[in-house]
């Protein structure tokens, strides 16, 4: 639809409107350097880092899974970029230089894929004072970066809710293949690859009257 369309869509014609109306000037340079630190770079880094964690405490699968929702989301937004082909945003709104299609946004995908990714490792974690303190930064960071692309003039808002939505899916698709989920069991009680499950005793299922 996006890639088809001969003139923005009207909700993205309101979005980068009521937002190129109400920006300051002062906020420029604030907004460059979060797409510095939210792109593919900045948030590399972090995969990196996070790898490093994931080698030592979270085993190969952990490892697998960051390193492929940073790559397999790579691969995938610049594919549909060459595939939908969508002309950027008016040079004449644009405070930065870029080359390659509209759509989708490729420093939103990326910073949704990772703070996604973070976020599945940040519920695995023993200590409640790292899920509390890590989950509502990784929320946030996906919706900065995304925000930081439509006030610097180079994505329409439906470029940036495609990228969202790929990334969001494509870790999610990647979690439900590659992380371990909890032990299953067959209709004998029997736990998957192992013994059966221990069944109640007597004493423990006799109701007092």
């Amino acid at each position: 639809m996006v890639g088809t369309a001969a003139t923005p869509l009207p909700v993205d014609r309101a979005v980068v409107d009521a937002v190129h109306a109400s920006r300051l000037d002062a906020l420029d340079r604030t907004w460059r350097l979060i797409a510095l630190a939210g792109g593919s770079g900045g948030l590399g880094v972090v995969v990196l880092a996070s790898c490093v964690l994931a080698r030592r405490r979270g085993g190969p699968g952990w490892l697998t899974f960051l390193i492929g929702a940073y790559a397999g989301t790579q691969i995938l937004f610049w594919s549909m970029k060459l595939v939908v082909d969508r002309p950027r945003p008016p040079l004449s709104i644009q405070l930065t230089t870029v080359g390659s299609a509209s759509y989708p946004s490729g420093h939103t995908a990326i910073a949704t894929a990772v703070a996604a990714a973070l976020c599945v490792a940040a519920t695995r974690a023993r200590r409640p004072l790292v899920r509390r303190s890590l989950l509502p930064l990784l929320v946030a960071l996906p919706l900065v970066v995304g925000l930081s692309r439509i006030a610097l003039g180079v994505h329409w808002f439906s470029d940036v809710v495609g990228g969202a939505l790929l990334g969001l899916g494509w870790v999610l698709v990647l979690a439900a293949r590659v992380l371990p989920g909890p032990p299953r069991r067959d209709t004998d009680g029997r736990a998957a690859g192992g013994e059966p499950a221990a069944r109640p005793s007597r004493a423990a299922t006799t109701q007092v009257v």
